[in-house]
């Protein structure tokens, strides 16, 4: 069943309020997580739904009810937030994207199998620990894999090609010493879930994984699509958790200063010589797992819920293949959409395609050879947005 504390809620986490880590953690623990969650509430209601101390739970509303915890922002930091992005140091994509993936809000990327999703998801656990003084976030990464396709040691081959083409264009300095594949690896987080409500929990998780030194500044759900065909739960019941999911990542990316990227699978309808995401169908999670194994085809619906979903994400982008080549299109952004990239996968990952460097076959290849072009091509290329 759908949890009783989960409803529309603001965007003001409780762990923003200077109250205890302690209490916090209790109060993650038994669903509130937001400050519309406790406001309606005396302090023994809360006690009794949350297991802390009347007095401790009065402290938490009287700090939810505090004005001088209304923190508004002016418009100056909202144009300065604009510009906090996260490389991917494919440049081609980071133009269409105005940068890069931006702090403070959630991107959607679509895309069919093998298209080079996971990998944009590995690479960007990199770009997103860059150090500040060669114009990164220096920070950690949440990931959250749902379909079993996460590799570790794929994630040290990006970390090493990435590191190692930083120090060849002498972006590295003294600063950036500890910037190593070892120190990488130690700053992702990494939860295997199976089901939509081990995601919400996750989610639900961050503030607490957060604590004090506010670290992450990504996070990734990859993907979104399997939780739907694996819990034959009811339609509108999924509907309800994925929205509330992308709503409460939503909260954490504004209140945290962060990114947020989720990864979405593309299906063909042969019929129509369309395709569409997982979540645009209104179907039951039972009827895509039945089309799924059975290599059937459905019409696409345009129904309310297509639109509700298309309505989380800030930014929505499409991986497919066009005449045999990775195109990046950008679907939805609030400044313009219908631009496009060109790209291929590499050893390094994600890279803009040129004629010196040959991509790697699919999404899920964990070579570590490299061919001479490769090799060349690396050394004349530098990341020009992180100059």
């Amino acid at each position: 069943m759908l949890p009783g504390h989960f409803k529309m809620s603001s965007a003001q986490l409780l762990s923003s309020f200077g109250l205890c880590s302690r209490v916090v953690r209790k109060l993650l623990e038994t669903d509130f997580m937001y400050d519309a969650d406790v406001e309606d509430l005396t302090p023994t209601e809360l006690s009794a739904a949350s297991g802390l101390d009347v007095d401790d739970c009065a402290e938490v509303i009287r700090s939810v009810s505090d004005p001088l915890n209304v923190k508004p922002r002016t418009v100056l930091q909202l144009l300065d937030d604009e510009d906090k992005y996260i490389v991917t140091f494919c440049k081609g994509l980071d133009d269409i994207l105005g940068g890069g993936l931006p702090v403070g809000a959630i991107t959607e990327v679509i895309g069919p199998p093998g298209i080079g999703k996971t990998q944009l998801c590995l690479q960007v656990c990199i770009a997103a620990q860059l150090p500040t003084s060669i114009s990164g976030v220096d920070g950690e990464v949440v990931y959250i894999d749902t379909e079993g396709s996460f590799s570790a040691r794929r994630l040290k081959e990006v970390a090493v090609h990435a590191i190692q083409h930083l120090k060849t264009v002498n972006l590295l300095d003294s600063d950036a010493v500890n910037f190593t594949a070892e120190s990488v690896l130690s700053r992702v987080h990494y939860f295997r879930c199976h089901s939509l409500f081990e995601v919400m929990a996750t989610i639900k998780y961050v503030p607490v994984l957060q604590g004090e030194n506010q670290r992450i500044k990504l996070i990734i759900v990859d993907s979104i699509a399997i939780p739907v065909v694996q819990d034959y739960l009811d339609h509108r019941m999924h509907r309800q958790l994925q929205c509330h999911a992308a709503q409460e990542l939503t909260g954490l990316a504004v209140a945290y200063d962060l990114a947020v990227l989720f990864v979405n699978h593309l299906t063909e309808d042969k019929g129509h010589g369309t395709t569409e995401s997982y979540e645009s169908r209104n179907y039951t999670s039972k009827q895509l797992l039945s089309n799924e194994l059975e290599g059937n085809v459905t019409e696409n619906s345009t129904g309310k819920s297509t639109e509700a979903w298309s309505h989380c994400f800030d930014i929505k982008i499409k991986f497919n293949w066009e005449s045999g080549i990775r195109v990046a299109r950008l679907i939805k952004s609030p400044h313009g959409s219908n631009l496009a990239a060109k790209f291929q996968v590499t050893a390094g990952g994600i890279r803009d395609l040129i004629e010196d460097e040959v991509p790697l076959t699919d999404d899920k290849t964990q070579s570590t050879s490299f061919t001479n072009a490769e090799r060349q091509g690396s050394k004349k290329r530098k990341l020009e947005n992180l100059t």
